[in-house]
């Protein structure tokens, strides 16, 4: 990759890392290095960072402190740092290679203010450079299925994010409920069966713990760990937005929790998972 911006310019620090760390870090600083054009076509095309919009919609505005959790090459956090109400950006990130080599051409490509960024190398599991209630939203970006201690990590998130504070969980492989369109066609789900322990739920790549969890686990995690779960539609792209699918999309994404199960992840439509701290209420912003 070849940039203007290197890893000097960007304000690193270390975390501790645990031991159940050890297999997702050797499988990460193996990974190949990714292209800066492949990089730049897929952010581009997946336009990932519109969860973003979708979050504001359904739930509320993303402001103050963000706290990124397996940043990889950070460009969400970079997007965050363009949002007009962020105040700072936490990344942390277990690779060290691909925080000082993939990082920085993405960063500048996405046109991150690096004013407001701090990037952490080291565990999700341990957050020890950060306090109790000390960011506004924790993100996850296809992040949270690495790990095999879901209970642990979601424990020490609670401890970093207010209590009026969310986690915003994007891009995870969910298992879908058996004859879902997601279940039949989907490429994360089609050879599992729910009784399959979570432990063995391996997707294509097992070297890099591609973990699937079904909504029920995610339940049971967050519940564990003194959190309240809530999933919402994705509304895809602007045409989608406008089609005769969106005001189905829209009363779904208002029925309360057990509906959307029952109902929603039944539909062949991108759900997002939030979480809000110590087990309040969400609040009704549509």
């Amino acid at each position: 990759m070849n940039s203007t911006l290197s890893d000097e310019d960007l304000n690193i620090s270390y975390l501790s890392k645990t031991e159940l760390s050890k297999n997702e870090e050797a499988a990460w600083e193996s990974a190949d290095k990714e292209d800066l054009e492949e990089v730049k076509e897929w952010v581009d095309k997946n336009k990932s960072y519109r969860t973003l919009e979708y979050f504001e919609h359904w739930v509320g505005p993303i402001k103050g402190d963000i706290l990124e959790l397996g940043a990889g090459h950070c460009w969400l956090s970079g997007y965050l740092s363009q949002m007009d109400k962020v105040d700072r950006v936490c990344a942390v990130e277990l690779s060290e290679s691909w925080l000082r080599s993939v990082a920085p051409p993405v960063l500048e490509y996405v046109n991150a203010d690096l004013d407001l960024i701090d990037f952490y190398i080291g565990d999700f599991l341990n957050l020890e450079a950060f306090g109790d209630n000390e960011f506004d939203i924790v993100v996850f970006d296809s992040a949270f299925h690495h790990t095999y201690h879901p209970i642990e990590l979601l424990h020490e998130v609670s401890r970093v994010v207010k209590d009026d504070g969310y986690v915003l969980l994007q891009r995870e492989p969910t298992l879908y409920p058996p004859l879902s369109p997601n279940r039949l066609l989907g490429p994360w789900s089609i050879t599992l069966d729910n009784n399959i322990p979570r432990e063995e739920r391996q997707a294509e790549t097992p070297e890099q713990n591609e973990l699937i969890y079904s909504v029920e686990e995610y339940e049971l995690f967050a519940h564990m760990s003194g959190l309240k779960l809530e999933i919402y539609p994705q509304l895809h792209d602007s045409a989608s937005l406008r089609s005769l699918r969106r005001p189905l999309i829209e009363y779904l994404g208002k029925q309360p929790q057990n509906i959307k199960k029952l109902i929603g992840m039944r539909m062949h439509t991108r759900w997002f998972i939030v979480l809000q701290s110590k087990d309040l209420p969400l609040d009704d912003h549509v």
